[in-house]
């Protein structure tokens, strides 16, 4: 994953700022630009030609999820759905992306997800702050059925259910094994 200096920098200071505002983190430790050389001096990211490149992707991720979190609702989830969800390589932004928006765009998006994939969607679950009840209802029915239509993708359904943790999905989970 790769970025450019001015889009981590405006990232990170977007994070120090909130981190401030928490009380988290002290105003005199240092600007964006000491951060991003701390990082770089341990060897976590590298600076080559004016981009940014992650040593660990995922660390790269959190950053990408951080930019797509600027986006509006609706821009995000186009982004999702027609841009970014066909390459597996986003799948661990958009899992973290999952657990930094706000709750409703966590819901629309793991409704999203349901509709493209359920299997992720379970995965990213995990993630979540808070999803409705429907969705959670949804994500249960949606597993459950594609494990009594498809012998194939059954166990991978039941795992799913299961990774949700969702005391909902028990009786489900117990009438398909």
């Amino acid at each position: 994953v790769a970025i450019s200096i001015h889009d981590c920098e405006d990232i990170m200071g977007k994070i120090r700022a909130d981190l401030i505002s928490k009380g988290k983190f002290l105003q005199d430790k240092g600007t964006v630009y000491d951060i991003l050389s701390e990082l770089k001096d341990n060897n976590l990211l590298d600076e080559v030609s004016g981009t940014i490149k992650f040593v660990h992707q995922s660390y790269g991720s959190y950053f990408a999820a951080c930019y797509l979190k600027r986006l509006n609702q609706e821009d995000l989830l186009h982004k999702i759905r027609d841009e970014l969800f066909e390459y597996t390589r986003w799948d661990e932004t958009i899992s973290l992306l999952v657990g930094i928006v706000d709750d409703d765009t966590s819901d629309k998006i793991i409704n999203l997800l349901i509709d493209l994939d359920p299997f992720f969607a379970a995965q990213c679950f995990s993630m979540a702050k808070n999803i409705s009840s429907e969705t959670e209802d949804k994500l249960i029915k949606t597993l459950s059925d594609k494990a009594k239509d498809d012998i194939y993708l059954g166990s991978s359904a039941i795992y799913s259910l299961g990774i949700t943790k969702l005391d909902k999905a028990i009786e489900p989970l117990l009438t398909l094994l």
